[in-house]
């Protein structure tokens, strides 16, 4: 820029106090080679202002493209944050009104069904806990399948994430505990009579689940002890909570 400057301010000069003579002495060739010149120097200069134009609108477009991209993060975040509170809630829905359905089955017609599987219970089993194979085809039997694939069916659920345990221990806890308890011999019994190791394991899964979480609940309270409590203590809870059971009324 300097150049053409200087060189405009040359000519104007000639103009005005009349051409030296050294510059009639310039051939035409001369004068060409450096309107060439000159020429090389404006399209260098126009280049290179044209490269800082591209470079400021290439920043420009960067940095509107960033900002975008911020946006975007942002607006997806959101978006997604929101999603996982409507899946929660609506998972927490579900949670409710299954467990709510359950607990109308299980305090409706399944209460026939508890009492004579109470009843089983207690005369397939001694009060050391073994089975009584003279009784294990008692009337009955039936209906305490019927009580523990009701358990199971929950068990499932909690397992496949589908319901959280600590929700089911609140309408569920101990019966689930009690009556696997009381019926683990006697599911024993069945898994290797009918060569199913697998038979009512979901059942078996919400009862130490449940069990888990009580314990868990006792820590944050403040209230587990020390002493845990004897296998015939066991037993005894689990008959007692049994015998209950044998005097619904249906």
């Amino acid at each position: 820029m300097a150049i053409i400057g200087g060189f405009l301010v040359f000519v104007l000069v000639i103009a005005i106090c009349g051409a030296p003579n050294w510059i009639t002495e310039i051939t035409a060739e001369q004068v060409s080679a450096f309107a060439a010149l000159l020429a090389a120097f404006v399209a260098i200069w126009t280049a290179r202002r044209q490269d800082r134009r591209a470079e400021a609108t290439l920043s420009t477009a960067l940095e509107t493209a960033k900002q975008q991209d911020k946006r975007a993060e942002a607006t997806l975040s959101a978006a997604l944050e929101t999603a996982k509170q409507q899946d929660e809630r609506s998972k927490l829905t579900f949670s409710v009104t299954l467990i709510q359905q359950y607990v109308d089955r299980y305090e409706g017609h399944m209460k026939s069904k508890r009492k004579n599987a109470a009843v089983y219970v207690r005369q397939a089993t001694d009060e050391t806990g073994k089975v009584r194979r003279e009784r294990i085809h008692n009337e009955g039997r039936d209906d305490l399948i019927d009580v523990l694939n009701f358990f199971d069916s929950l068990g499932t659920f909690v397992r496949t994430g589908a319901i959280e345990a600590h929700l089911l221990w609140h309408a569920f806890s101990p019966a689930v505990q009690r009556y696997w308890r009381g019926a683990e011999p006697i599911v024993a019994y069945l898994r290797e009579d009918s060569d199913e190791p697998l038979t009512l394991s979901d059942a078996e899964y919400l009862s130490k689940k449940l069990e888990e979480y009580r314990k868990e609940e006792l820590d944050r309270a403040g209230a587990q002890t020390t002493v845990q409590p004897s296998e015939q203590e066991v037993r005894k809870k689990v008959r007692d909570f049994l015998k209950r059971e044998t005097e619904i009324s249906v």
